[in-house]
Parts: structure tokens; C-alpha cells; sequence
């Protein structure tokens, strides 16, 4: 799931939540769902605290890095 862009991952979050949101899931497809949801979002978080890095470091004069 790590092979996800920032906005493919929240493209995929959007449909769960779409998905999640229609009470026709069974309650084993809505737990998985919800599973793959939490994963979508930390993925998301780290891409997001990522580029807060980066920005605040080029901000400061530094140099542009990836931080992995």
C-alpha cells in the first residue's frame, strides 16, 4: 500500500468512506474496509509530516532533502 501516491491513497480513502457510509457492507467487509481506511490514512500522515519537513527546512535557507 506504501506504492500509493498522496493522492491515490486519498482517492482510495474517499471510496471507503463512501463505502462504509451506505449500511449495505456486511459487518466483515466494513471491518476490512475500515482496516485498509487506518492504514490509507497513516500513509497519508507520514506523506503529510514529510513535506511539513521539507518545507520548513527550505523555509530556514537549508536544502531541499528527502526524508524518509
Amino acid at each position: 500500500m506504501t506504492d500509493m501516491t498522496f493522492e491515490q491513497a486519498m482517492k482510495r480513502l474517499s471510496e471507503i468512506s463512501n463505502a462504509l457510509e451506505s449500511d449495505s457492507l456486511p459487518l466483515s467487509d466494513a471491518i476490512e474496509l475500515y482496516k485498509e481506511g487506518t492504514e490509507l490514512v497513516r500513509v497519508c500522515r507520514k506523506e503529510l509530516d514529510d513535506a511539513k519537513l521539507q518545507v520548513s527546512v527550505l523555509e530556514e535557507g537549508g536544502t531541499e532533502r528527502k526524508y524518509e
